[in-house]
């Protein structure tokens, strides 16, 4: 129960209350039906199952989690920026912290993905595309992981400052079309040989700056690959 007179929980938070009941109608349908389906799916008896459709089941089901986690930024940034956090106390990754039981750090990470990977909303009411979008749009299709997401964040972050934005929103959708049909480990070369395009000077880490470029030059030998034009 949420406690305001500061309880013995963290936060004056003894325990988190159960998830609310959903008001309105159609939507209550719609999230029960998910429920639902996820509750049958589990009470099969998956013994009986040949190998082609459990590989079938378990990635369809990966691809639908993934979507779902991606959609669910959006309406993060919308529950955050419409004050629905406020029935908790403390900062926003301390009730995000809350209402999903998980920690403080790992509910701040999901505010800072949430912040990139979501619609958000400006002063003025104008809805705001993610700003990796092409990123965010193969999350929410359900074909990216988290540590491709992760690879592809890092990488804008080491970006110089005067690439110009055509040139970004042509790297996140390259980028986003190749991790789409790659493993994080085989997409890896192909995030360096682009690194080493427009960030041809490296990191301030040398050793990092001369294995990425390294990669690339590898990558660029055994694949002939070129992300951008030259």
């Amino acid at each position: 129960m949420l406690s305001g007179d500061g309880g013995s929980g963290v936060d004056g938070i003894e325990t988190v209350p159960p998830a609310p009941e959903v008001s309105d109608p159609d939507l209550s349908v719609l999230v029960d039906r998910v429920e639902s389906a996820i509750a049958e799916l589990a009470e099969q008896s998956s013994v009986a199952w040949s190998n082609a459709d459990r590989r079938a089941v378990i990635q369809r089901m990966e691809t639908a989690t993934r979507s779902l986690t991606a959609h669910s930024y959006t309406w993060l940034n919308e529950l955050i920026s419409q004050h629905g956090l406020d029935v908790y106390p403390g900062s926003v990754p301390s009730s995000v912290a809350w209402m999903l039981r998980i920690t403080p750090r790992a509910a701040g990470a999901r505010v800072r993905l949430a912040a990139e990977l979501g619609d958000r909303t400006a002063f003025s009411g104008e809805v705001l595309p993610p700003l990796l979008p092409h990123t965010a749009a193969a999350l929410r299709a359900g074909l990216l992981d988290a540590k491709h997401v992760q690879m592809i964040r890092e990488f804008f972050r080491h970006l110089p400052r005067d690439v110009d934005p055509q040139t970004r929103e042509l790297a996140d959708e390259q980028l986003a079309g190749y991790a789409s049909t790659r493993r994080p480990d085989d997409f890896a070369p192909l995030l360096a040989h682009l690194d080493s395009i427009l960030n041809p000077d490296g990191d301030h880490d040398e050793g990092r700056g001369r294995r990425r470029r390294r990669e690339a030059t590898e990558t660029t030998e055994t694949q002939g690959c070129v992300l951008l034009p030259r």
